[in-house]
Formats: structure tokens, C-alpha cells, sequence
């Protein structure tokens, strides 16, 4: 099909590059502070031809931040039937655009791949070893979708690995040769819970499917190369690699007083936990890989790299300990990005705590993106199962004290951020549907906002200069060998 997308010869630039001892952005050859807006579109009051964004797109233009972020679902237009069409993303884009005529949009593409695809291939599923996926009926995106019944891929199937990465390419060579593709600054690539890498199973049930079993005896045999060796390892004088199992999920964590596995009898379980570990870091990778090889002007990068805030047994079920496979590949890889932890960031008493290893991320010329995703106070926060609200009479005062210090902590390491304009949380029902207005609206977060702005613009350009005396050094690798959570954000939860 010929693209009838009017075509032009330019194309935006954007990339980081260290300079003055941290990594920097850089947008059509120019410094850029790291300051982002985000929409959560795949929420319909978020979508980016919707009066409320357009007027917010707007809001932040005035406050001096061109870069905006907005959610583009791949499966929109990868069809069963038909061609590919790359015009519900282009749609989005220029819709920022015609708010913001200046804009440069950060794509967060969802990669899952469509419900047809998932029902054709049944055996490139992910399969809950206690659990029989079945078909929901669901043919359409859910972001949040974490049930264990419902059909997702198995982040070892190549077969989807290979699918995806054919479109993402697609969309790409599209994008580029598009008349907005001087408005596109980067892909950020996202699969997994909530589309942050999160492997399906998330709080303890791991892909068992034919894939994973298949990706786990691919695994032990890079690992360790001879028979020999493994039998060594795992204690089995009977074990090869065509005969070795995913150990029974009962085994990850047991009931017992001991805090260590075995580090022998148990090497099997943190075999199998260090391998779907892997399998993240290697699907953000290729992914990575396919816009740089496709696209090499626009920036690329991934949610990953969460360690604090997800301590012990969610460590090891959330995907995101393969931190050195990461940082090996940091010429694909130009950002990492998370939320705050959320026990500090959304306590007016608490403190600026990234999840992030950031001083890894800068080592390696990665940029970390913080996601300010905690909505001010007077709106609400979703804790614990229920809304919470401050209706004192100094919340804007309180909220705006949290935005700030949540923003400006980046500054003082050196990275970026982006304020994510999400929705509201009275009726978990509706938030997908109803919204007056977006976060940020309020004349005095406006303000804050560009003052914060201005802020980056008078220091961000400067070197960076780590003024700690202390060094902790994090393991990101002594999970593998732990049965349980040594802290939790329950036991630290006021």
C-alpha cells in the first residue's frame, strides 16, 4: 500500500551524549533539559485530540516544555486482516502538534501483540504454572491488565519476538518518511504489566510455558556449557540440559526460616529466576535495537532498571535484575525510566527516592526519566485498596511542595523527568472514561511547573559533580538467592 502520508525530507534529532561527567540530552543539535509531559492516552480523556489535551499540551508549551510523551498502542495497527497502517499513531502526533506546533513527542509504544494474534498462537502464550489460561473475551488493549487468567505472550517466544519486531520496523521506516517526523523525538518501548517490563505472573507465578521451558534449557546451556559443569552447579549427577525442568513454583519460596537458598540443591530455582529475568532485558534489547537499526536520529529506551521500592520477593518476580545485560547495550539504550517510590513520593513528609541505580544509569551514558505519576493531594492517591484524599486547608501549599521536590530531586542528579498526567481514582469503573481535568491545571502547579523549567534552564547545562562521601554498592544478582523480602513497602508504609 502507498503511503499517502504527505512525505518531507526532514527528521528530528534527538540523542544523549555524556557531557560534563552526566549523560545529556540533545534535541536537533540543541541542550534540551529533560523535562516531559505525559498523557496517559490510552485512557479516552487522555487522548491527544481531546479538549483537555490539547488545552494541557498547551499549558506546558507556555511553561517552556516542548517534549511531550503520548501512548501508542502497536496492536491499532498491526491487523489479521489488511494492511499495516501506521495512521492511529500519526494520528496522535499530529494531534500534540496542532496544540503545539514546536512539540517533539516521545512515543511509549505498547508492544503486546493484538488479541487475534494472541488466540492464533496459542503455544507462544504465557502459561501460570498453577493456573490454566483461558480466552477472556477480550479483544481489545487493557494496560493494567495483570489477571492470571487471561491470554498474554510469553516474553520467550521468539515467534512474538520476531512478529513484533517485523512491525516495529514497519512503523518506523512509516514514522520517518511521514510529514511528522520531524516532531518525533523517540520510541520507548513498553510490554509486560502495565507495559513496565513487569514479566506476567508479577508477586510470584512465573511463565511456565512450552517457551520459557524451552528458553530455560537454551539458557543453562550458554550458562554453563558442559554437562559437567551444570551437574556440578545444581548437585544432579543425572542432569543434562535436554532433561532439565522448571523447578516446581512451590520452591521459589519456601515456608521456611531461612532467608538464603541452598546454593547448591537450590541452584536450579535461581537458574530459573536469573533466565525470566533475562528474558526481559533481552526483549527491551531487540526491541531497542530494531528502532536504532530502523530509525538512528530518535532516542530509544525502556521502564527498567526498578530495584528500590521493590525490595526481596518482588525484586525477582518484577523482571528488572538484569541490570548489566542492560548497561552492555547502552549505544540501543539512551533512557531508563520508573516511577518514584511511592512510600516517599506521595507522603508530604518524605523524601525524593528514585528507584533507579542512577549513578549505573550514568556510568553508561543512560539518561533516567523519574515518572511523577502521584496526583496532588486534594485529587487523591490510590493506596492501599482505597482513595485517599487531604481536603486540609493548605493542600495546594503541600502538593505543590511534593511536585517541586519530586522534579528539582532529578536535577540534583543529573537527569530528567516527566509529569505524568494521568486520571482520576474515584470509581475504578470510570476512570478510563471521565475526566474534567488534568493534573496539573491549578494556576499554582502551572507556576511551579515553569518555574522548575526555568530552573533546568539556568543549571542543567552545567557539569555534574557528585558531592557524596559515602559509596553503597547494590547487588542487583543477590536475589536470585533469596526466598523472601527482607523489606517491603508494607513495613515501611506509615
Amino acid at each position: 500500500m502507498k503511503n499517502d502520508i504527505k512525505q518531507k525530507n526532514i527528521i528530528s534529532n534527538a540523542c544523549v551524549k555524556t557531557v560534563g561527567g552526566k549523560p545529556m540530552l540533545f534535541v536537533d543539535g540543541k541542550i534540551t533539559p529533560p523535562l516531559i509531559y505525559s498523557l496517559a492516552s490510552h485512557c479516552k480523556p487522555m487522548r491527544t485530540a481531546t479538549a483537555l489535551s490539547q488545552r494541557n499540551i498547551k499549558y506546558f508549551a507556555e511553561a517552556g516544555i516542548d517534549l511531550v510523551e503520548v501512548e501508542a498502542i502497536l496492536s491499532n495497527c498491526w491487523r489479521k486482516s489488511g494492511e499495516f497502517s501506521e495512521m492511529p499513531i500519526y494520528a496522535e502526533v499530529a494531534e500534540v502538534v496542532r496544540a503545539n506546533p514546536k512539540a517533539k513527542v516521545i512515543l511509549r509504544l505498547h508492544l503486546q501483540p493484538p488479541y487475534w494474534w494472541l488466540r492464533d498462537n496459542p503455544e507462544e502464550l504465557c502459561e501460570l504454572a498453577e493456573y490454566k489460561t483461558t480466552d477472556n473475551g477480550e479483544p481489545y488493549f487493557v494496560i493494567g491488565e495483570t489477571d492470571k487468567l487471561t491470554y498474554h505472550e510469553s516474553f520467550a517466544s521468539k515467534k512474538w519476538i520476531s512478529d513484533t519486531s517485523e512491525k516495529l520496523a514497519l512503523l518506523c521506516d512509516r514514522l520517518k518518511n511521514s510529514d511528522m517526523a520531524e516532531h518525533i523525538a523517540g520510541i520507548h518501548v513498553g510490554s509486560g504489566i502495565y507495559s513496565e517490563w513487569h514479566y506476567y505472573g508479577f508477586g510470584g507465578h512465573p511463565d511456565y510455558s512450552i517457551c520459557m521451558q524451552r528458553r530455560f534449557k537454551e539458557f543453562l546451556k550458554e550458562k554453563y556449557g558442559t554437562v559437567d559443569k551444570l551437574r556440578a552447579a545444581w548437585g544432579n549427577a543425572d542432569v543434562t540440559f535436554e532433561t532439565a525442568e522448571l523447578p516446581h513454583f512451590s520452591r521459589r519460596f519456601p515456608e521456611n526460616d531461612s532467608y538464603f537458598r541452598d546454593p547448591i540443591k537450590d541452584r536450579d530455582v535461581a537458574d530459573n529466576l536469573e533466565c525470566l529475568q533475562d528474558a526481559v532485558a533481552d526483549a527491551v534489547i531487540t526491541f531497542c535495537k530494531i528502532v536504532k537499526k530502523n530509525w538512528n536520529e530518535i532516542l530509544t529506551g525502556a521502564f527498567y532498571g526498578y530495584f528500590f521500592g521493590v525490595f526481596g520477593i518482588l525484586a525477582t518476580t518484577g523482571g528488572h535484575l538484569s541490570m548489566k545485560k542492560i548497561c552492555d547495550n547502552e549505544k540501543y539504550i539512551d533512557f531508563l525510566c520508573a516511577p518514584l517510590c511511592y512510600y516517599e513520593n506521595r507522603r508530604v513528609e518524605g523524601t525524593f527516592f528514585p528507584r533507579g541505580l542512577l549513578e549505573s544509569e550514568r556510568l553508561n551514558n543512560i539518561l533516567w526519566l523519574t515518572e511523577m505519576d502521584s496526583a496532588p493531594f486534594e485529587i487523591g492517591i490510590w493506596q492501599n485498596g482505597k482513595t485517599v484524599k487531604d481536603n486540609s486547608p493548605d493542600v495546594k501549599e503541600k502538593s505543590s511542595f511534593a511536585l517541586k521536590r519530586n522534579i528539582l530531586g532529578n536535577l540534583t542528579r543529573g537527569m530528567g523527568a516527566w509529569f505524568f498526567d494521568h486520571h482520576t481514582f474515584d470509581d475504578p469503573v470510570k476512570t478510563s472514561f471521565l475526566k474534567d481535568s488534568g493534573w496539573w491545571e491549578d494556576e499554582r502547579y502551572r507556576k511551579d511547573i515553569k518555574n522548575m523549567r526555568e530552573i533546568y534552564d539556568r543549571v542543567y547545562s552545567l557539569d555534574y559533580k557528585d558531592e557524596t562521601d559515602v559509596l553503597l554498592v547494590y547487588d542487583t544478582e543477590v536475589y536470585y538467592e533469596m526466598t523472601r523480602a527482607v523489606f517491603s513497602e508494607e513495613t515501611i508504609e506509615p
